[in-house]
């Protein structure tokens, strides 16, 4: 009876950590906007615009393609099986940085097969989108790539680790300074990649003849997407802040710290897009993975 209550509750904090963060995905895009804006010079936008747009969307009706509901349901998957203010999940064997990335990289492709099908692609017929794709495309395969890099580096360094819910939980229990550090620059070097796919207002180039419902299922689907990396990127920056299992693990604090690291992920993502240096990720990756080896060889 205790483990079958115990399970109930552990399902009842799930529900309630993935309801903030799909209540909370489209206001850090109106957040990313304003560090955006304010970096740029420009008037920031009203907070909440964007929700305002996708209620104004569905409001209008349509059909939804499969397209944009497989990018939605690849982004609510790598959602679902992340640690987000707690490191329990439902699925902790596919709680794995480069499984989760690989599901937030299907929901792209599902938005670029998207733009593909409805008619002539745009950037057949866009210099501009055209060149967007492009910078997209190599992005999301250097991401892949340090995703393959951070599981293996884990792995080395954390072995029987079992995904970012043993992660964090191990580490906060034991602080692992080489690893802990190594995924910081990690985490950062990716976010320097990632930050112009994290502008889901700029992103929405690969579908600007969609209307209606549909639209509004696009948006969202890009907002979680763009939430998805935030969230996958706070675990590794800062697994310590992720809450115990449990309700007696739980604290205010630790709840508290969930839409903080989420902010601070967007905010950093803003200034990242912002100040395009090249190399930058590339320095950060190299100093990563320098500071978990030399941490593993020195144990």
């Amino acid at each position: 009876m205790t483990a079958v209550f115990e399970g109930a509750s552990e399902a009842l904090l799930w529900l309630i950590q993935m309801a903030i963060v799909l209540l909370v995905a489209p206001l850090l895009v109106d957040f990313g906007a304003m560090i955006r804006a304010w970096l740029d010079g420009r008037r920031a936008g009203r907070w909440g615009a964007r929700w305002r747009l996708l209620l104004a969307g569905w409001q209008a009706g349509g059909a939804v393609g499969v397209e944009a509901r497989l990018a939605l349901g690849f982004a609510v998957a790598a959602l679902a099986v992340l640690p987000i203010a707690t490191f329990w999940t439902f699925f902790p064997v596919l709680a794995d940085p480069l499984a989760v990335g690989l599901l937030l990289l299907a929901s792209r492709a599902a938005l670029w097969r998207f733009a593909a099908s409805a008619g002539a692609p745009v950037w057949r017929r866009d210099g501009a989108a055209l060149r967007f794709v492009r910078g997209e495309a190599w992005r999301l395969g250097a991401l892949a790539l340090i995703l393959v890099l951070v599981s293996a580096l884990i792995a080395i360094a954390l072995p029987g680790a079992n995904g970012l819910a043993g992660l964090t939980r191990n580490l906060r229990i034991d602080a692992a300074p080489s690893l802990a550090g190594g995924l910081v620059f990690m985490a950062l070097a990716m976010l320097a990649i990632a930050a112009p796919l994290l502008d889901t207002g700029a992103c929405e180039a690969l579908f600007p003849r969609a209307g209606g419902r549909e639209r509004a299922v696009l948006r969202l689907a890009l907002d979680l997407g763009a939430c998805g990396w935030y969230v996958l990127l706070a675990d590794l920056a800062m697994p310590g802040l992720v809450a115990g299992e449990g309700w007696r693990g739980q604290h205010l604090l630790d709840w508290a710290a969930m839409p903080v690291r989420l902010a601070l992920m967007a905010g950093l993502g803003a200034l990242f897009d912002s100040w395009r240096r090249p190399g930058v990720a590339v320095m950060l990756a190299a100093a990563g993975v320098a500071l978990v080896l030399a941490g593993r060889l020195g144990a």
